[in-house]
């Protein structure tokens, strides 16, 4: 799990992005390159799947041209052991928001939007393009508080009030 929120991070970040050789079958041995041969490992088919759909949303033009910005978060279970992450990618309108808990507990936070975000309601939910699972949250004042459990990813759509233009 923790291995998988490290992936979807490195993939939502600004950068080139590097994956290591076997990485995305799940292989456990690392060689060296120059060793030009390697034992046979079973590909890890939950792996697998995980970074088709991760590089397959990330492939999004969001994530290539768009505005990378991140977000205030304050976390809510006053536990120091807990991180958790987020930040938003703007292209034109869309607005494509990541959030991690990048720790082993349960952890409630508070993320605060920008102004130019559209949100119509206070318990609102939103299928995660990742996973595709719904994902329900709160807003009060510009701040988004959600639950997550340990090493939860999400990335969900937002739409902005951003003239396309800017």
């Amino acid at each position: 799990e923790k291995s998988l929120a490290a992936a979807a991070i490195v993939t939502t970040l600004p950068g080139l992005r590097f994956i290591h050789d076997g990485q995305i079958e799940g292989k456990k041995i690392k060689l060296p390159v120059q060793l030009g041969r390697e034992p046979e490992e079973p590909v890890d088919n939950e792996i697998k799947t995980f970074y088709e759909h991760l590089l397959a949303v990330t492939n999004d033009p969001a994530f290539h041209d768009g505005e990378w910005h991140i977000c205030e978060v304050e976390t809510l279970n006053n536990n120091p052991q807990t991180t958790a992450l987020a930040w938003y990618w703007q292209y034109g309108r869309e607005m494509k928001l990541v959030t991690v808990n990048y720790s082993d507990a349960v952890t409630q936070c508070r993320i605060k939007l920008p102004p130019s975000i559209v949100i119509e309601g206070q318990n609102l939910s939103s299928q995660d393009i990742l996973t595709g699972q719904e994902v329900k949250y709160s807003i009060s004042d510009n701040f988004l508080q959600m639950n997550f459990n340990p090493y939860q990813v999400n990335i969900i759509n937002l739409s902005s009030n951003r003239n396309e233009s800017t």
